[in-house]
Protein backbone atom coordinates (compact mmCIF):
# COMPACT_ATOMS: atom_id res chain seq x y z
CA UNK A 1 0.00 0.00 0.00
CA UNK A 2 2.72 2.56 0.65
CA UNK A 3 4.26 2.13 -2.82
CA UNK A 4 1.13 2.97 -4.34
CA UNK A 5 1.00 5.76 -2.28
CA UNK A 6 4.42 6.91 -3.25
CA UNK A 7 3.44 6.21 -7.14
CA UNK A 8 -0.04 8.66 -6.89
CA UNK A 9 2.12 11.19 -5.09
CA UNK A 10 4.70 11.03 -7.96
CA UNK A 11 1.44 11.24 -10.19
CA UNK A 12 0.47 14.06 -8.42
CA UNK A 13 3.54 16.19 -8.67
CA UNK A 14 3.19 16.09 -12.83
CA UNK A 15 -0.72 16.34 -13.28
CA UNK A 16 -1.71 17.98 -10.27
CA UNK A 17 -4.59 16.07 -8.12
CA UNK A 18 -6.99 14.04 -9.90
CA UNK A 19 -10.22 12.80 -8.92
CA UNK A 20 -9.58 9.76 -10.89
CA UNK A 21 -6.03 8.45 -11.39
CA UNK A 22 -5.43 4.18 -12.11
CA UNK A 23 -1.88 3.23 -11.46
CA UNK A 24 -1.21 -0.86 -12.65
CA UNK A 25 1.46 -2.17 -13.17
CA UNK A 26 2.95 -2.27 -17.05
CA UNK A 27 4.73 -5.77 -18.22
CA UNK A 28 7.40 -7.37 -16.29
CA UNK A 29 10.32 -5.49 -16.58
CA UNK A 30 14.14 -6.76 -16.20
CA UNK A 31 15.21 -3.50 -14.98
CA UNK A 32 13.16 -0.97 -14.71
CA UNK A 33 9.52 -0.84 -13.04
CA UNK A 34 7.02 0.19 -15.92
CA UNK A 35 3.03 1.53 -14.66
CA UNK A 36 0.67 2.78 -16.59
CA UNK A 37 -0.95 5.81 -15.41
CA UNK A 38 -4.84 6.93 -16.48
CA UNK A 39 -5.86 10.12 -15.10
CA UNK A 40 -9.29 11.98 -16.50
CA UNK A 41 -8.27 11.19 -20.21
CA UNK A 42 -4.85 11.24 -20.27
CA UNK A 43 -2.78 7.90 -20.01
CA UNK A 44 1.07 8.13 -19.35
CA UNK A 45 3.86 5.82 -19.23
CA UNK A 46 5.46 5.80 -15.32
CA UNK A 47 9.07 4.39 -15.00
CA UNK A 48 11.26 3.64 -12.27
CA UNK A 49 14.87 3.51 -13.26
CA UNK A 50 16.84 0.41 -11.49
CA UNK A 51 19.37 3.05 -9.51
CA UNK A 52 21.59 -0.49 -8.98
CA UNK A 53 22.27 -0.78 -13.07
CA UNK A 54 22.10 3.06 -13.92
CA UNK A 55 24.18 4.69 -11.08
CA UNK A 56 24.58 7.78 -12.92
CA UNK A 57 21.16 9.30 -14.09
CA UNK A 58 21.92 12.51 -15.07
CA UNK A 59 24.18 10.73 -17.76
CA UNK A 60 21.10 8.67 -18.38
CA UNK A 61 18.81 11.32 -19.15
CA UNK A 62 21.63 13.28 -21.27
CA UNK A 63 22.12 10.22 -23.74
CA UNK A 64 18.60 9.58 -23.86
CA UNK A 65 18.40 13.69 -24.94
CA UNK A 66 20.92 12.97 -27.29
CA UNK A 67 19.93 9.73 -28.92
CA UNK A 68 16.39 11.09 -29.15
CA UNK A 69 17.54 14.37 -30.75
CA UNK A 70 19.53 12.74 -32.96
CA UNK A 71 16.47 10.95 -34.31
CA UNK A 72 14.41 13.70 -34.66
Amino acid sequence: MEEINKLNEIVTSFLGERNQTVITPLGKGHINDSYKVVAGEGEYVLQRINHHIFRNVEQLQQNISRVTGHIR
